[in-house]
């Protein structure tokens, strides 16, 4: 931020504020600062009400489309999931590049949903999470299990 002074049209005499302004950055790191660090990162890519369940299922099927990803989530979740929030969900895991939305020219149109390497390299992470949460918390609180092949 940068301080400066500015003229007001009434008083014709400087007046002090402050205001924030772009400035050239050395490196180029810098500009893309969006994560506090690499743990912050790892946690707000996943974060999100449906995204490991979304990642899982599209993990175990190797690719689906929206209507059976949602059908999917449903069944885990044992819940109803609007359209709109597995298109948000689906949208942000798009844009950290852990999915692929393959569109189809066909009609009726066909969209797919599948891992990106990046995606495909999250899985043992969220396994090491199931693995831990399955060794701490007592069974009768869970809801479902996501990992049941590491019970």
């Amino acid at each position: 931020c940068l301080f400066t002074l500015v003229y007001t049209e009434r008083k014709k005499k400087p007046s002090r504020d402050f205001f924030c302004t772009q400035l050239p950055k050395s490196n180029q790191q810098e500009d893309k600062a969006m994560y506090l660090n690499e743990f912050d990162a790892t946690m707000q890519q996943i974060k999100g009400k449906w995204k490991i369940i979304i990642l899982y299922q599209i993990y175990e099927h190797h690719s689906l489309r929206f209507g059976q990803l949602k059908k999917q989530v449903e069944e885990l979740a044992q819940t109803e999931v609007s359209h709109k929030t597995l298109t948000e969900q689906l949208r942000s895991l798009e844009t950290d590049h852990l999915i692929i939305r393959t569109i189809y020219n066909e009609v009726p149109s066909r969209v797919e949903y599948s891992l990106t390497k990046k995606g495909q390299s999250l899985i043992p992470c969220l396994d090491t999470i199931c693995e831990w949460g399955l060794e701490h918390t007592d069974r009768g609180l869970l809801q479902n299990c996501l990992c049941p092949d590491l019970e």
